[in-house]
């Protein structure tokens, strides 16, 4: 008896827990009548008793639980136990729907994220615009070529010198301004070649001549040179280009060179005694005619002091030019182990030769005994 009252006393209270909680849970239903819920908790109390009887196999108690509430002992229709478990009254407050939800009006991230500035600062379109002002035209003096005749010049000979001066601006040139030329650039007498040009016009030009009386010296290497506006009266839009330099060499001057190139005998060697045939030959070497006449003479032994022992007298002799020369001679009166022969050119140096140092020719010979 005792474990059937505990165990109904328990039901109950987990019933009445269970209202507890659900009430403290569930958010006051405006719309329904505190009469009517306590007739609906008082309900739900029996049928729970009622279920826990049946499971005990006892009869339902009719003793109130201490709890009840007053409005529950009102109802004097309380329905018969059914045999099926009687579901929950229709009104029976229910947990509420209306659970309230997170709030819908969280804040969320911006939507309107700014982005990068597309107004991105321009430069500015006022940009100081260049003068639309003409650049005034202006002339651009310059030597092109210098041509010298004969090319290259020869020493001690007159020089036919030409040049060509031009503008090569946009603008005319209107001052007066010179133009020199100089036989070398560092000859310390020059310019040797002046001219005055009374102005020129944008992509004109001229062609100046002179004549060098000539150059002292030869020079394997040299610089001739000329400029164009020497004194700087005309403002141009290239003052560096007013200079020309040319490179050249100065031939020697022309002049004949008279050698003895070689000297033969027949019979080779002479014999003592007998005859001999002398042949011998003249050139001239050098750049000029030899103009004679000049005499060319061979001796049969350069100490005999009876010789010359053959003479010949030649008109002249081109540059470039020779002669071969002959004669016979009577015999060598007696025998050598060694002699020397000679010929010499321009005996008298009558002919002016770049070189006078080279006319006579020796030979080393010898004369057999008969």
């Amino acid at each position: 008896m005792k474990t059937r009252t505990l165990h109904l006393t328990l039901m109950i209270l987990a019933a009445l827990l269970l209202m507890i909680v659900s009430g403290c849970v569930a958010a006051p239903v405006p719309s329904v009548d505190n009469d009517v819920e306590a007739a609906v908790k008082a309900t739900f109390v029996a049928q729970t008793v009622e279920a826990a009887s049946a499971s005990d196999g006892s009869e339902p108690t009719t003793e109130e639980s201490p709890t009840t509430e007053p409005a529950a002992e009102e109802a004097t229709d309380t329905p018969e136990p059914s045999t099926d478990t009687p579901e929950p009254a229709a009104d029976t407050a229910e947990p509420p729907t209306d659970t309230p939800e997170p709030a819908t009006d969280t804040p969320e991230s911006p939507t309107n994220t700014p982005e990068p500035a597309t107004n991105t600062p321009a430069p500015p379109t006022d940009t100081p615009v260049p003068p639309t002002d003409t650049p005034v035209p202006k002339p651009n003096l310059a030597i092109d070529w210098i041509e010298l005749n004969p090319n290259p010049p020869v020493q001690g000979q007159p020089v036919a010198v030409k040049l060509q001066v031009y503008n090569h601006g946009d603008g005319r040139a209107q001052e007066t301004f010179s133009v020199d030329w100089w036989a070398g650039s560092n000859f310390a007498d020059g310019p040797h070649c002046t001219w005055s040009i009374d102005g020129m016009s944008a992509g004109g030009g001229r062609v100046l001549t002179c004549n060098y009386p000539g150059y002292t010296s030869w020079y394997a290497s040299i610089e001739t040179m000329a400029r164009a506006d020497v004194n700087n009266t005309v403002a141009e839009s290239d003052e560096g280009n007013n200079e020309f330099r040319l490179p050249i060499a100065v031939a020697k001057q022309p002049m004949p060179d008279l050698v003895v190139d070689w000297i033969e005998f027949k019979p080779d060697p002479p014999v003592q005694g007998q005859p001999v045939e002398v042949k011998l030959q003249v050139y001239n070497h050098g750049n000029q005619r030899a103009n004679g006449p000049f005499k060319v003479e061979w001796r049969a032994g350069v100490n005999f002091a009876d010789g010359p022992h053959c003479t010949w007298t030649i008109d002249g002799m081109n540059a470039g030019g020779g002669r071969v020369l002959k004669c016979t001679y009577p015999g060598y009166a007696s025998w050598y182990g060694r002699l020397k022969t000679n010929a010499t050119a321009d005996v008298d140096n009558v002919v002016a030769e770049r070189d006078e140092g080279n006319n006579e020719l020796r030979l080393t010979i010898s004369v057999a005994k008969p």
